[in-house]
C-alpha cells in the first residue's frame, strides 16, 4: 500500500484499519473521475477513453497496493499476448484459465494469511474473471454463427481488441477494486456512445441514479461500521461466545451473518454508482419508458432484504459474479450431461477462486445442500396433490410462510461462519457448538426425498390401469 499519513490518521480516528479505508476512498474516487469523463470525454475518441481509464484505474490501484500493481499489468499484457499469438481458438481459452487462475492461486499461496487481508489479490480475483471472460468472448466471436448461443452472439468479439482497449477495460475505475464484472462488448459500446438514454449526441442523464446508489452504499457502509462493533467475526472464537446458550449462539450467528454481508453490499453499491455515472450500466428502458441503469447491478436490495428462500439469496446477492459463472463455466459443462455435477463443479470453481481455505469449500457445499433441499421440497409439492393442497390451505399457508422465513433466517448466517473464519479449527468448533443443526436436517431430507416422492405420489388404481392397458392394445 502506498504510504499516506493522512489516511492513516483518519483511519485511527474512525476506528478502522488503513487498508479498508483506502479501499473505500478508492471506490469514492470513481465518482469525480466518472463525472469528468461524462463532462469532457463523452463523444471523444476511443483512444482517449482507453488511456484515461487505464491511467486512472492504475492510480487507484497504486494508492491501495503500491508497486504490487505490477501483478495486474503482467496479467493484462499476458492475456493480450495469448489472444494475439493464438487467436480465437479453444487453446487460448484453456491457457487463459490455467494462467489466470494459476497466477491468482500463487498469490494466495505466497501472500495470504489466516485472516482477511485487503491486498493486491483482492482486486486481482476480480481481474482474473474479467480476463478469462475477455479471452473466452474472443473465442466465442470466432465461432461459426450457427454454433453460437444467444449470449455468445451478444458478447462475442469478432475482432481482436487493441492492447490499449484491453487495458482500459481491465482498469476501468468503476470495476477495478471490487467489481462488478462487465464484458468487453459492454465497455466498447459505452465508449462508442451507444449506452445512453439521450439521442443526438447528448450526454446521458445518469447523475441522479448514480448519486442515489452512492448514498445507499454509504448508508450500508456506515451501518456495517456501527454494528460490526457488536457483531464481529472474532467473537465466535472467544470463550464468551461458547458460554452462551444454544439459542443465544444461533441468534448471534443469525444477526452477525446479515451484518457481515453489509460490508459487501456497501462496496458493491459504491462501485455500481460510479459505473452508472460513466454510463456503463445503461440497459434500455422499462415498460413506462424510464431509463434503466442496472446492467452492472450486483445486489437487488429489496429482494435481498425480503428474501423468502435460499434461492432468493443467491438471485439477489453477488449477481454479476453468479452471471459470469453461469455463462463462462456452468453452461459450458453440458458435456457432463448431469445438472448436479455441473452445479457442483461451478461452485467448486468459485470456492477455488476465493482461495485455499477450507471455509470457502464448506460454505459453497452448504449452499449446494440448501438450494437442492429447497428444490426437492418444491418438487415434492408438485408430485403430491395432498401435500400441495395442505400447504395452500388458507389457514396453514400463513403459518408455513412464517416458519419458512424463520428457517431461512436461522440458517442465513450458518454457512457464512466458515466463509468468515476460514480455518477449519475455528469454524468447525462453532458449528459443533450449534450441534451441526445447519447440516443434518437438510442432508437427511435430501436423502429421504426420493422415498417421500415415491410414497406420496398418487397411484393409479387397478381399474384405471387395466383400462389404460386395454386402450393401449386397441391402438
Amino acid at each position: 500500500m502506498a504510504d499516506f499519513g493522512l489516511v492513516k490518521t483518519l483511519a485511527g480516528a474512525l476506528g478502522t484499519n488503513e487498508a479498508s479505508l483506502t479501499l473505500i476512498l478508492g471506490l469514492l474516487a470513481g465518482y469525480p473521475l466518472a463525472y469528468f469523463q461524462r463532462q469532457f470525454l463523452f463523444g471523444k475518441s476511443a483512444t482517449l477513453h482507453h488511456i484515461y481509464f487505464s491511467l486512472t484505474g492504475l492510480a487507484i490501484l497504486y494508492a491501495n497496493f503500491g508497486t504490487d500493481i505490477l501483478h495486474h499489468v503482467i496479467c493484462v499484457f499476458t492475456n493480450y499476448l495469448l489472444m494475439r499469438t493464438i487467436g480465437p481458438k479453444l487453446l487460448s481459452v484453456q491457457l487463459a484459465f490455467l494462467f489466470n487462475m494459476g497466477y491468482l492461486l500463487a498469490g494466495y499461496h505466497f501472500c495470504a494469511s489466516n485472516t482477511y487481508d485487503v491486498m493486491w489479490t483482492t482486486p486481482h480475483c476480480v481481474m482474473t474473471l474479467r480476463l478469462i471472460g475477455l479471452v473466452t468472448d474472443y473465442y466465442d466471436g470466432g465461432k461459426d454463427p450457427a454454433q453460437q448461443s444467444a449470449d455468445q452472439k451478444k458478447l462475442g468479439l469478432t475482432s481482436l481488441p487493441s492492447l490499449l482497449a484491453v487495458a482500459g477495460h481491465s482498469f476501468h475505475f468503476g470495476g477495478v477494486l471490487v467489481g462488478p464484472q462487465f464484458p468487453m462488448r459492454m465497455y466498447l459500446d459505452m465508449i462508442e456512445g451507444k449506452l445512453t438514454d439521450n439521442t443526438e449526441g447528448k450526454r446521458p442523464a445518469c447523475v441522479v441514479p448514480a448519486l442515489k446508489r452512492m448514498a445507499l452504499g454509504l448508508g450500508y457502509t456506515v451501518v456495517f461500521a456501527i454494528l460490526n462493533g457488536y457483531y464481529y467475526d472474532d467473537y465466535m472464537t472467544e470463550p464468551a461466545f461458547f458460554e452462551l446458550s444454544w439459542l443465544q449462539k444461533y441468534i448471534f450467528v443469525l444477526i452477525w451473518g446479515k451484518v457481515m454481508l453489509y460490508k459487501y453490499v456497501g462496496c458493491w453499491l459504491l462501485a455500481e454508482g460510479s459505473c452508472i455515472l460513466s454510463s456503463l450500466t445503461y440497459n434500455g428502458r422499462d415498460e413506462q419508458g424510464n431509463p434503466l441503469w442496472d446492467s452492472c447491478k450486483n445486489i437487488k436490495l429489496s429482494k435481498f432484504e425480503m428474501v423468502m428462500s435460499f434461492q432468493d439469496v443467491i438471485d439477489s446477492f453477488n449477481i454479476n459474479t453468479n452471471k459470469w459463472a453461469a455463462h463462462y463455466v456452468y453452461k459450458r459443462l453440458k458435456f457432463l450431461n448431469n445438472r448436479m455435477m455441473s452445479q457442483l463443479s461451478t461452485l467448486m470453481f468459485l470456492a477455488l477462486w476465493h482461495g485455499f481455505h477450507s471455509g470457502y469449500y464448506a460454505c459453497f457445499f452448504l449452499e449446494l445442500v440448501y438450494v437442492n433441499a429447497e428444490k426437492q421440497a418444491h418438487d415434492l409439492m408438485k408430485v403430491s396433490p395432498l401435500v400441495s393442497s395442505v400447504v395452500r390451505h388458507p389457514v396453514i399457508r400463513p403459518v408455513l410462510l412464517i416458519s419458512l422465513k424463520l428457517v431461512l433466517l436461522a440458517h442465513l448466517g450458518y454457512p457464512l461462519v466458515p466463509f468468515a473464519l476460514l480455518k477449519s479449527a475455528k469454524w468447525w468448533q462453532v458449528h459443533q457448538s450449534l450441534y451441526f443443526t445447519g447440516h443434518w436436517p437438510f442432508l437427511l431430507f435430501l436423502a429421504a426425498a426420493p422415498f417421500l416422492k415415491k410414497v406420496l405420489k398418487p397411484r393409479t388404481s387397478g381399474r384405471e390401469g387395466a383400462k389404460t392397458s386395454k386402450e393401449t392394445k386397441s391402438d
